[in-house]
């Protein structure tokens, strides 16, 4: 599959693992196999935009906070700086988005 598959998978399983759920647990909760959340999670599955959002709400997150991480580890590999590399630092990045989605004034 190409970098993007691989990244994305990396990704959910990044996500996964920072909150101790096994691949069951995930598959349940985004209401998918496990041997389809482990092959996403190796990158040799395409997933459609209805998995990119199951996955996300089931990691506690949206489909564009997840694709965003995504495109910021792509262009990591082109010599960018990951300053997603950790799971404090994608937290805090998450937290943040949050609350800056949820001010009042803003759209």
């Amino acid at each position: 599959m190409h970098t993007m598959e691989r990244t994305f998978g990396a990704v959910v399983r990044s996500r996964r693992e920072l909150q101790s759920l096994t691949q069951a647990q995930l598959a349940a909760r985004a209401g998918l196999s496990r041997p389809a959340v482990a092959n996403i999670e190796a990158g040799s599955q395409r997933i459609g935009l209805d998995q990119v959002v199951a996955l996300a709400a089931a990691l506690g997150c949206t489909g564009s906070q997840l694709l965003a991480e995504v495109e910021a580890n792509v262009q990591t590999s082109s010599g960018t700086v990951d300053l997603l590399s950790s799971p404090e630092n994608r937290l805090e990045l998450d937290r943040v988005l949050a609350k800056v989605r949820h001010e009042p004034g803003r759209d």
